[in-house]
């Protein structure tokens, strides 16, 4: 039960990781004034729950897992890559503040598990996990509301007219065009597969780390 615990706090913790990078690079990098200055405000949140979490890893003996965070890190730097290109249609901003919300409700379900278990165990002691628990709620309800003002401008197609094609001036300059919009697809592709299979990855080191210990016995 003792290693269940660690595992599951070092599993978040590698998660918080991820999520305060990625909403650093938001805060210091985004386009959009307002949502750099709801980034700010969100990254101190999201650095003192981690703070609450690497108290629970020692408090409980993990203590912290930095293979786990570095793999977080990896990840995320392939997020910012995607993000960087992300300058027509914010298909990268929408998809980043989707990941955010589905972290803070997995941070959200890790407050109200360790609030069940906390009757039980002594090591999560100290904590008052209904406090943050509504925090994360709050947390999730502020991101999903950013994340629905993009939605339209993420994935409506823009319908494509006369106008598109002003300036083109013969057959080879639209292939190009076409070649390009193309282009720009599966470069869109390609960063989404990449993106998805570090996430799947990082989600699967657990499972890896257990299996390397077996294996060493």
């Amino acid at each position: 039960m003792s290693e269940a615990l660690e595992t599951y706090l070092h599993d978040h913790l590698a998660g918080a990781a991820y999520a305060i990078d990625l909403v650093q690079f938001m805060r210091d990098q985004h386009r959009d004034p307002q949502l750099r200055q709801f980034a700010s405000h969100l990254l101190i949140e999201i650095k003192q729950d981690r703070e609450t979490l690497r108290q629970l890893a020692e408090q409980s003996g993990a203590g912290g897992s930095t293979l786990k965070e570095a793999a977080s890190w990896f990840g995320e730097k392939l997020a910012r890559m995607k993000l960087g290109h992300d300058k027509d249609e914010g298909l990268a901003t929408f998809e980043a503040l989707e990941f955010l919300v589905v972290g803070i409700h997995g941070k959200l379900a890790l407050w109200r598990a360790l609030d069940v278990a906390a009757s039980s165990d002594a090591r999560l002691a100290g904590f008052n996990f209904k406090q943050l628990a509504a925090r994360a709620q709050r947390q999730q309800d502020e991101v999903d509301q950013f994340r629905l003002q993009v939605a339209r401008d993420a994935l409506v197609s823009r319908p494509r007219g006369v106008n598109d094609l002003r300036y083109s001036g013969s057959p080879k300059a639209c292939n190009h065009a076409n070649g390009g919009s193309a282009m720009q697809k599966n470069t869109l592709i390609g960063s989404v597969v990449v993106t998805l299979g570090i996430v799947l990855a990082i989600s699967m080191l657990p499972d890896i780390i257990r299996y390397m210990k077996i294996r060493s016995m």
